[in-house]
């Protein structure tokens, strides 16, 4: 049996390949003491299926259900209120766990980055007898 070395190409590969590994490895993440974080419970079974949430400049929180409502979260009073109903298409799928699975309804907020000024908030979501996505810009007052 003749043992062949390697060329050269092949070690430069295997080189370049190390190189590169090396530099994508992950940095450390610094630990933060518990003492520093404090964890706050903001709702606790008041919504039905939430989907996201906005931080508004003034700290309220604005949280959307797939079902299509709005609720808003006033950070000072730490109270819930409806802030809107948007009539959106979803599939009921909490009664029929396993037939016809949609993912429709109201999915995403967010604000815009000038919110201050234009109070312009942008949905993502499916419009009432349709099984689409749209993304809509509104203002929230």
């Amino acid at each position: 049996m003749k043992i062949r070395k390697p060329s050269i190409t092949l070690i430069t590969i295997i080189f370049l390949c190390q190189f590169f590994l090396s530099c994508n490895k992950p940095k450390k993440v610094l630990n933060v003491e518990e003492q520093f974080l404090e964890k706050v419970n903001l709702l606790q079974g008041q919504l039905l299926e939430p989907m996201e949430m906005a931080i508004l400049p003034n700290l309220d929180i604005l949280i959307v259900e797939r079902k299509g409502n709005f609720v808003l979260f006033d950070h000072v009073k730490k109270t819930v209120s409806n802030a809107g109903v948007l009539k959106v298409y979803f599939k009921d799928t909490l009664l029929n766990k396993y037939s016809d699975q949609k993912e429709d309804g109201l999915l995403g907020i967010t604000i815009d980055p000038d919110f201050a000024k234009n109070n312009f908030i942008y949905a993502f979501y499916s419009p009432l007898n349709s099984s689409i996505c749209r993304l809509s810009r509104f203002t929230f007052i």
